[in-house]
């Protein structure tokens, strides 16, 4: 499984190369993140699972949560890791999809929430 996560075609390196986007580019830009997938990768990462860098640059776990996604222990984590390097990057704001089941996402919304007024108030 690991070997196939890492593994691309050839010919999408440079197409994916080429829509990548400098972190100077950032700043005071809309930031749009595919939040289970940045999410199930930061927990696997905080928790001590495998993650892999692909040939095309991009780093993919091997976590198979198809329809069974939990918060675990690391989400919470995993969510004020985002949210601090987000903070230093200086975004104009954050656009997180959470294309899931509706009450996992509506759990992940509260926690989200949760995370903008802590790091808003304690200035971190």
């Amino acid at each position: 499984m690991a070997i196939s996560r890492m593994a691309c075609n050839m010919n999408v390196i440079p197409l994916r190369a080429s829509r990548a986007v400098s972190i100077e580019d950032l700043k005071c830009k809309v930031l749009e993140i595919d939040g289970f997938n940045l999410l199930i990768l930061l927990e696997s990462l905080l928790s001590g699972g495998y993650v892999f860098k692909g040939r095309d640059g991009l780093y993919r776990d091997i976590s198979s949560v198809h329809g069974t996604y939990k918060r675990v222990v690391e989400t919470s984590n995993a969510l004020t890791l985002v949210g601090n390097i987000l903070k230093g990057l200086e975004v104009e704001s954050v656009k997180w999809f959470l294309i899931y089941l509706f009450l996992i996402v509506e759990g992940l919304k509260k926690c989200l929430k949760s995370l903008v007024i802590r790091i808003s108030s304690t200035g971190k």
